[in-house]
């Protein structure tokens, strides 16, 4: 396998744990910080698996994917248990993390310790109300520090970490194994550990690729990598939406093809247009969802998502090459968002990217409007080339499926 395989690898395993602590209301690093807690508990317990526990930590939470609240907003175990969503996760993690494209080393032990993270010492977590040893070991550990990163933001604002306040519930409520509880209120005396938990986006990625994985099956399919996230990006945007990133990519490489592009190209607007609405992530549900036209204060939230899928895909030197999917909002015209780019000064990619995502949008269900038949869509799409869309990719649309 080749080496620069497996940073992708590891790029997207960063990428997932982003995802999924990025809503509306912050970007939160809850996966990162939980690696890390779990990494140094290990280290005392369990330190034949500690870069195990890292990438179990980094994915804990992929279950919550298309929950309508981050499990931040949710600190108790009641108010856990009386969301479906939230107590659901746990399973939903197991099956995505066994579905992970690619076969590493450890992958289905992780995906154990994800399933019972939120069993309690005490014997009432979820989802089957495990006890003391009954729970494994490396997932008392996950809890462990999935509670101490909970309950440190107790407060109003989500972003403040409060290690002491974590201890405190800690102390008393019987949640994590107290040899566990012990090695913990060690490690928040460690001042050198604790300024790398409170700010671990600074080292974040390249901590990551530093991880060994080892990967079992010697073939990768990059296609399906991508596939996979375009897959969780629509589970988390609503499950309405499943297959709506494989219609844009569906619709993208026939229409670049069409335009006669190298193959090279089309590569790369495929694996773009898998990536194109990662931003919508940072979307609430009920603005996405929402059964009637947007008032202007939600089109500006809808707006800001080409914006955050630029700067996601910056961030990550993996999906540098796909940044131009952030654009597909931009009219030729130059009146569309998030940079008003006019005509060619809009790359090609994403002017493609732009024809096939309204064209899958037409022609599906969504809340605000009837579904389009093949034949109305294209004639939209006629309608408004020269001013939406690229004339001439339009052109190449029409042609192909009139």
């Amino acid at each position: 396998m080749k080496e620069d395989h497996l940073d992708l690898i590891k790029d997207i395993l960063y990428l997932l744990s982003v995802t999924q602590d990025l809503d509306e209301k912050g970007k939160y690093d809850h996966g990162l910080r939980v690696a890390l807690m779990a990494e140094k508990i290990s280290e005392e317990i369990l330190p034949q698996e500690k870069n195990l526990l890292f990438f179990a930590g980094l994915l804990h939470d992929i279950g919550g994917l298309g929950s309508r609240n981050h499990i931040l907003h949710h600190p108790d175990l009641l108010a856990q248990i009386q969301d479906p969503d939230i107590f659901e996760h746990p399973y939903r993690g197991v099956h995505l993390i066994r579905m992970f494209p690619v076969l590493f080393e450890g992958q289905y032990r992780i995906s154990d310790y994800v399933f019972e993270h939120h069993e309690w010492w005490k014997g009432v977590g979820y989802p089957r109300q495990y006890k003391g040893n009954e729970i494994l070991m490396g997932a008392r550990i996950l809890r462990a520090a999935d509670a101490f990163d909970i309950y440190s933001r107790r407060g109003q604002n989500k972003n403040e970490i409060n290690p002491q306040a974590a201890l405190a519930v800690l102390a008393s409520n019987e949640e994590i194994d107290p040899d566990i509880f012990g090695i913990l209120k060690n490690i928040a005396k460690d001042n050198e550990f604790m300024q790398l938990y409170f700010k671990p986006q600074d080292i974040a990625l390249e901590y990551v690729r530093s991880k060994p994985l080892k990967i079992l099956l010697p073939e990768i399919d990059v296609d399906e990598l991508f596939h996979f996230i375009g897959y969780l990006i629509d589970l988390k945007i609503d499950s309405n939406s499943i297959g709506h990133s494989e219609g844009d990519v569906h619709y993208s490489v026939q229409i670049a093809s069409a335009l006669n592009l190298p193959q090279e190209e089309i590569m790369a607007i495929r694996r773009a247009a898998y990536l194109h609405d990662i931003g919508k992530l940072s979307i609430p549900h009920m603005v996405l969802n929402k059964p009637a036209w947007l008032t202007e204060q939600e089109w500006q939230i809808v707006k800001k998502h080409s914006e955050v899928t630029v700067n996601i895909l910056n961030q990550v030197p993996s999906f540098k090459d796909y940044i131009f999917a952030g654009y597909h909002h931009e009219r030729w015209d130059g009146k569309g968002y998030h940079q008003g780019l006019k005509g060619e000064e809009i790359p090609l990619g994403a002017r493609i990217i732009s024809v096939a995502d309204a064209l899958d949008a037409m022609t599906s269900k969504r809340p605000y409007r009837p579904v389009l038949t093949f034949k109305e869509a294209l004639k939209e799409l006629e309608n408004n080339a020269g001013s939406q869309f690229d004339p001439k990719v339009v052109q190449e649309t029409v042609r192909i499926y009139r």
